[in-house]
Parts: structure tokens; sequence; C-alpha cells
């Protein structure tokens, strides 16, 4: 952790380079300040920092703010109208609910727009298989509409605000859904925004349990310490880490080796923890 630098007069972590985003995610993958969704996931975090570096989040900010499902970064539905409200762009949001049709409403006002509405009912949200889920839509339907209606007039208004995020709380509602398991190809595009490109470099795709430990696949021209830190990070014991990531890490030369080594040691630390 060396190479991460203090500014002169706040006390600041943030990472000013991939190479010390690496680190900085290595280090607190393994920490109890990072919610369980980012324990021993240093990709994720990554991700996460990323996104947040879009969206003018500092490190931990985006940790508590951003949420890494099936690859996807999302965002809490309270962050995200947090956000918005706080953006220059917006002059006002309103919200309500109608308690006899269970309908939630959300107004949004961009500065020098026309205030937009969006709507989502009970009968919406039995159309789309979500009123009868065990959960939040049994426990809190009212507030799971509330969350539905807000992210669409959020999205559809402040896209640019929010760079496109999806909302958490919609998004979790698609995860009992078939996951399509084939191969995946994934490509850096240099047309895409830095998030993507780190999806696609970083994030090893969903495995199932019976397929064999491997290493995720990768872009033909990923570097060196790419395909490294993607097998530290892709490893569930430490028989992987040592038959996958080991291997890697030793064709690494300078300080590229030294970066990897750490990762290596600190996810070999976590893993026995866990065996």
């Amino acid at each position: 952790m060396s190479d991460l630098k203090l500014s002169e007069n706040t006390f600041d972590l943030t990472p000013k380079s991939l190479e010390q985003a690496m680190q900085y995610s290595e280090l607190i993958a393994g920490s109890n300040i990072v919610p369980k969704d980012f324990k021993n996931k240093p990709g994720d975090i990554l991700i996460a920092i990323q996104m947040g570096n879009e969206l003018g989040l500092k490190p931990l900010q985006s940790l508590q703010n951003i949420a890494v499902i099936n690859g996807r970064p999302t965002m809490w539905g309270d962050s995200v109208i947090a956000l918005v409200r706080g953006s220059s762009k917006c002059e006002w949001i309103k919200e309500t609910f109608d308690s006899q049709n269970m309908t939630a409403t959300c107004v949004a006002k961009r500065v020098g727009g026309d205030p937009e509405t969006r709507t989502f009912s009970m009968d919406d949200a039995t159309q789309a298989g979500l009123a009868n889920k065990q959960g939040p839509w049994k426990q809190y339907p009212k507030r799971m509409l509330q969350l539905r209606a807000r992210a669409f007039a959020v999205r559809d208004v402040f896209a640019d605000v929010i760079s496109g995020l999806a909302i958490r709380e919609e998004v979790q509602d698609y995860q009992n859904k078939p996951i399509h398991r084939g191969p995946v190809e994934r490509v850096v595009d240099p047309g895409v925004s830095a998030t993507d490109n780190l999806l696609n470099r970083l994030v090893p795709p969903e495995r199932t349990p019976t397929e064999p430990a491997t290493p995720a696949p990768l872009p033909d021209d990923a570097d060196d310490l790419c395909r490294a830190a993607h097998a530290i990070g892709d490893a569930q014991t430490t028989a992987e880490l040592k038959t996958i990531a080991n291997p890697l890490c030793q064709k690494l030369t300078g300080k590229e080796q030294d970066i990897a080594r750490q990762m290596y040691v600190d996810k070999k630390t976590n893993l026995t923890r866990q065996e």
C-alpha cells in the first residue's frame, strides 16, 4: 500500500490509478467495514469504486451506496434520490402514494424542463409477477411500489446525473429469473464507459458448482497483471489460488509482480480463514 498517497490537507486514500485501486480493493475486501456483499470480493469493490468515481463519490461512499448484482453496478433507491436532489440539474422531485388505489407516483422536474410523472401500482406489480413474492414485496408493498415509481422517474429524467445506473431494489427482483450460463464474449470497447470496460476486464462470469476450476475467460489482449488479478479474485479455495493464480503471478516482473504478490497474499489469508 506504499503507493497510496495522502493529501496534504485531508486524510484521503482515494486511488489515483488502476494499480492503486486494485491494491485498495484487495486491502479492504477482507475488512469488516465493507458491506457483506463486498466481503472478499475485490473485483466487485473495484467496480463500485470506479462507478462511484464517475458519480463524484469517494471510495467508501461508493461501497456504502453501490451494490454489484450479477456483475452490474446498482445504487440503493434512497442514495439515488439524494444524488439527484444534490445535482444542479434537478429543480425538484415529489413523491406521493394513493393508499386507496395502491399506486405510487413520482414527479420529477429538471431545471428548465417540464415536470414528468411516473407511477407504479399494485396492478403493475401483479402483472410483473412481483405482488406475491416473498420478502419486501410481502412485508412492505407500499415502499416497494414507491421505489419502482422513483426508479422510473429518476432513470428517465436524470439518466445523465446517475450515468445510466440501475436501481438496486429493481434489479434484485430479476435475480430469481433464469440466468444464461453459456460462454460470454467479454470485449474491451474504447467507446464505452470506464466502468463497462472494467466489468469486461475484471469481473469473472458466474460459474456453477459443477464447472471445473479454470480461469475465467479474458480478452486476448488482456495484460498479464490483469490476468493475474482476475485469477486471484476468482479463486474460491487456497488450492485454486495456488494452482491457477500463482503461475500467473510468477510470470510478472518488477513492480507488477510486487502488486500481484501482495494481492495473492491477502487473498490467501482471507481464504485460509474461511477454510
